[in-house]
This record gives C-alpha cells, sequence and structure tokens, in this order.
C-alpha cells in the first residue's frame, strides 16, 4: 500500500537540484513536507509514502521528469517493495484522490511494473466508508524491486514526437494518424469554463480504436490518470503518456502551441 500525497509545487532550478538533491533520496524522504505532514498524520494502515516531487526530478524542460531505472529502483527499495508485490495506490485531493497515484502507478508501468491498482476514491472515500486510518509508520525492509528499462509502450517524449519523417514531417504535423488526447479540463483547453474528465465521451472526441493513443496534459498528471482510465476501460488499449507535455513543448517549441507562447505556472 503506497499512500502518493504529493503537492504540485514550484520546483527549484533544475541546475542546483542537479549538483545538491538529484538521486538523494534519503535527503528527499527526510525533508519535512506538508505532503508528508499530511501523511504523518493519518494515513492506512502499513502505507508507506512516496511523493512524487522525489520520485521525480526537474530537468531542463520537465518539472517531473523520471529518473534513469537503477536510480528510480534504490528509491523503491528504500520504500520497502518488492519485485512480485502487488501495488495499491491512494491520493488525496484533485480528482478523488487519484490523479497523483495514477501519475505513480504509470512511473511503475513506464519502469516495467505493470502490478499496480489505484484506490477509488482516494483516502476520503476510505475515510468515508469507514476504513482504518493510523498514524503509526510501518517498519520496513529493503526491498529487492527490480526497475526495467523505461518503457516506450508506456511513455513517449518530446524527441519521438519532433522527430521528422522522410517527408520532413514530424508527428505535430501529422496529429490525424494517432488519438492525441488532451487530458486537460475544457477550461484549460479552450480558455473558457472548465470541464472534468469524461471518458464515455471519448469518441465524440475525435477517437478512433484504430490509431496509437498518446495522452498529454499540462505536466503529465492528467494524462496519467487519463491513461490508467483508458486501459481500465478497455484493457487492450495501450496508451502511452507524454510526461513533458504542454509545459515542455511550451518551452522547446512554444510554435506548436495554438496560442503560441503563453505561460504555464
Amino acid at each position: 500500500m503506497i499512500d502518493c500525497t504529493s503537492r504540485l509545487t514550484p520546483r527549484p532550478n533544475h541546475e542546483q537540484y542537479k549538483e545538491t538533491l538529484y538521486g538523494e533520496f534519503d535527503k528527499l524522504m527526510a525533508t519535512e513536507t506538508r505532503q508528508k505532514k499530511e501523511y504523518l498524520k493519518h494515513h492506512i494502515p502499513e502505507a508507506v509514502h512516496m511523493d512524487v516531487s522525489a520520485a521525480t526530478f526537474p530537468s531542463e524542460y520537465a518539472a517531473y521528469t523520471l529518473y534513469p531505472p537503477r536510480i528510480f529502483q534504490r528509491y523503491a527499495r528504500l520504500l520497502g517493495i518488492n519485485v512480485d508485490d502487488q501495488l495499491v495506490l491512494y491520493g488525496r485531493g484533485a480528482l478523488g484522490g487519484m490523479m497523483m497515484p495514477s501519475n505513480v502507478a504509470w512511473l511503475f508501468k513506464s519502469y516495467g511494473h505493470e502490478n499496480v491498482s489505484v484506490l477509488d476514491g482516494g483516502f476520503h472515500r476510505w475515510e468515508k466508508e469507514g476504513g482504518e486510518v493510523t498514524d503509526k509508520l510501518p517498519v520496513t525492509k529493503y526491498g529487492n524491486w527490480k526497475a526495467s528499462g523505461i518503457s516506450k509502450d508506456r511513455v513517449v517524449t518530446f524527441e519521438e514526437l519532433a522527430e521528422k519523417d522522410s517527408s520532413g514531417l514530424d508527428l505535430f504535423a501529422k496529429m490525424e494518424t494517432i488519438n492525441f488526447l488532451d487530458a486537460r479540463t475544457r477550461g484549460q483547453f479552450e480558455g473558457t469554463e472548465p470541464t472534468g474528465l469524461d471518458h464515455h465521451r471519448i469518441e465524440s472526441c475525435g477517437y478512433e480504436k484504430t490509431k496509437p493513443i498518446i495522452t498529454s496534459c499540462n505536466r503529465g498528471f492528467q494524462a496519467a490518470m487519463l491513461a490508467m482510465v483508458l486501459e481500465y476501460v478497455d484493457e487492450t488499449l495501450k496508451p502511452r503518456v507524454y510526461f513533458g507535455s504542454i509545459k515542455e513543448i511550451e518551452l522547446r517549441d512554444p510554435l506548436k502551441i495554438s496560442s503560441g507562447h503563453v505561460f504555464i505556472p
């Protein structure tokens, strides 16, 4: 059981982070953050705390970048995770407490661990339905979890999207060949009033089952949740998450965004 309580806060300068905190999980886990205090106050018994801000690192273009497999592997082992574990993830806050754990779930899928589940309704629903909570910390032993190489079946990068084919076109110029699903709310997408995710209307949004699927949003969190929803609805679907999402495109090639350079905090 993994408590994925996390908060999206401004990330430190990537060069400074590289020198002081990159892969320093003992330091990161010992830091007193608001999300850690929430976990310590009460959590599901035996749940360990995994913070997305520790599980990823800020790079030049993306605030939440995947670590190389062997580095992330050490973090998972410090949490006591083992190779054969069924991981049940839960969170608090946005979208029924399911956005952060969906992101963590997709991280594990990206590193080759498919045996993951997200608790429907998150910690709030668990409490509301009388689930046991505690402030006692679990006793953990160093795990044996092993990461594979980052799966291209689970993740897509800016470099792949921007790679030109023999005719000089990149994937941004050939969007009709894929299902590029933007998981931001309608308001974020159109600049009007926001709406929530609604996977029941996916076909009316232009989805075509014969095409590959890539999900995106602002920073990859909603995109990961949408990918989890898609697999839940139809396990034959194999969506790929663009973790860098619109923020990375804004910094690397803003003209590919319909409104050009618009600051995304």
